[in-house]
């Protein structure tokens, strides 16, 4: 609920009126934003982070880079976050090292989890069903 307030208010910070005409016309300049979220997906898209880092790293007008949950696909294991005991097929190291590619945006970074991240994780799909 609290990130969805959040981004409600960071949305409508640069808000466009339909006309092409902006809302807050006193604004010093526009707030932009990358946006992304169902990344990475496994070990392709993991290898190829440098590529979507640099590109948002290279745009002189994003200010805030927000991703909007889902650091792994249902179907993967779960990486073991905040569980106890840990699912067996987890791998914990997995969350450090997208925080190590996240840690990689020059503009602040926010990160939201998504339901692959707490709920999926006590699915049969992602390995954790034996945990309840």
């Amino acid at each position: 609920m609290v990130a969805a307030a959040l981004c409600g208010v960071l949305l409508a910070s640069c808000a466009h009126a339909g006309n092409g005409t902006a809302i807050n016309t006193g604004s010093a300049e526009t707030l932009t934003l990358a946006v992304f979220g169902d990344w990475p997906y496994g070990p392709d898209l993991f290898a190829a982070a440098p590529l979507l880092i640099d590109s948002i790293n290279s745009d002189p007008k994003v200010r805030l880079v927000l991703h909007v949950g889902d650091i792994h696909s249902g179907s993967q294991p779960c990486t073991g976050a905040g569980l106890v005991p840990p699912p067996t097929t987890s791998d914990p190291g997995y969350n450090q090292a997208v925080f190590d590619r996240f840690a990689q945006f020059k503009d602040p970074f926010v990160y939201t989890p998504g339901d692959n991240e707490w709920t999926d994780c006590h699915s049969p799909r992602s390995s954790g069903a034996a945990r309840r």
